[in-house]
């Protein structure tokens, strides 16, 4: 009787070995994307990692309260990457310099990890008297050519916002003087978009309200900080150098993105988000080598309009200009950047004339 029942055994086992197989060459195996290999140990302590969807991760920051935002504890310097945020949480030398925020519907404030580093990832609004930032969600993309481009319309709502008067602005505390998130939509209203981001000598720029306008708002001089490199893992602290400050920083080597590689213990979301998972394919791991899907086998067929993320993974310069498209609204889209830099006089800091935004889906022309 044993025998009958061990070669049962031994080919059920052998069945479902081959089934499992076979069902790889049509739902592909999904691995953790390399910027979630990178940061989930440093992040690990300080919150919870979820699977949202397969290949799509996000990071929850457990350790803050019900009131707490991106962007909120630390404050801005000026330096040669334009405004730089200095954190002051354990987790902000990833978690704003990297990656985009989200206020989930029903996870709260989730982290979408990237590759691409940045001196800070956020829109800005201003007017005479008060000036406005907040996190870009994963929608935004960042491209050498036309900085920020978004992949559904958006408009950042109230509480994603931090407003300050511009001589709080510049100060080393200025989460003292927020406006509250119940006069943020007002502010809104009477702010205007302003900003943007480019490359610089293949440095990323985050240009925000110029520096000139902010000083002759507050009459206060603000000082360059110079910013330096660090190898002590997770570290970003500011020293003062004689009469300058300076800030030492902790950015990966790009070969170190496609090394590391963690035991990833993330936990699978219950609850749907309310992210749109088919616009932000740039933040999905592919499959693994040697896996093939079939076409609806998985929400990676499932592309939304906008480039493959691979195309924005390393932000340098080309060399050569590439000739315009023959039609007259590629080439009015060439001569006007989708993100032109605001101009600004000693009166307002926000673009002259009547500019209204238009958004449409798949295609944003942003004023930040």
């Amino acid at each position: 009787m044993k025998t009958p029942i061990f070669a049962f055994f031994v080919f059920a086992v052998i069945v479902v070995s081959q089934t499992s197989r076979s069902a790889n060459l049509f739902f592909p195996q999904e691995e953790a994307p390399a910027a979630v290999n990178m940061f989930y140990a440093d992040l690990a302590p300080y919150g919870e990692w979820i699977e949202l969807d397969p290949g799509v991760y996000a990071w929850h920051p457990s350790i803050v309260d019900l009131m707490w935002r991106p962007y909120t504890r630390g404050h801005w310097v000026w330096s040669e990457y334009g405004w730089f945020w200095i954190s002051a949480e354990p987790f902000g030398w990833a978690t704003y310099h990297y990656g985009r925020w989200y206020m989930d519907n029903s996870y709260g404030w989730i982290w979408i990890p990237d590759t691409i580093w940045g001196p800070a990832w956020v829109e800005w609004r201003c007017n005479d008297e008060y000036i406005g930032w907040a996190p870009l969600p994963p929608y935004a993309r960042f491209h050498v050519t036309v900085g920020i481009r978004f992949t559904k319309r958006w408009n950042a709502p109230p509480a994603y916002w931090s407003f300050v008067s511009y001589n709080q602005f510049a100060s080393d505390r200025p989460y003292h003087s927020y406006i509250p998130e119940s006069n943020a939509r007002r502010f809104i209203s009477t702010t205007r978009r302003t900003g943007r981001y480019q490359i610089d000598q293949n440095r990323v720029v985050n240009q925000g309200v110029e520096r000139s306008f902010i000083e002759h708002r507050t009459s206060n001089r603000i000082e360059s900080a110079s910013i330096t490199e660090t190898r002590d893992r997770g570290v970003e602290r500011i020293t003062r150098n004689g009469t300058q400050d300076r800030v030492e920083v902790y950015k990966p080597k790009p070969e170190e993105f496609t090394t590391v590689r963690a035991h990833i213990q993330a936990r699978k979301a219950t609850t749907k988000t309310s992210l749109d998972i088919d616009r932000i394919e740039q933040f999905r791991a592919a499959p693994r080598r040697g896996t093939q899907a079939s076409q609806g086998a998985s929400s990676l067929s499932r592309r939304g309009p906008g480039t493959t993320g691979r195309e924005v993974q390393q932000p340098q310069r080309s060399g050569k200009e590439l000739s315009p498209p023959n039609n007259a609204s590629s080439r009015r889209l060439r001569q006007k950047p989708q993100f032109p830099a605001p101009r600004f006089d000693r009166m307002t800091p926000h673009r002259s004339g009547d500019s209204k935004d238009k958004d449409r889906p798949g295609r944003r022309r942003d004023r930040f």
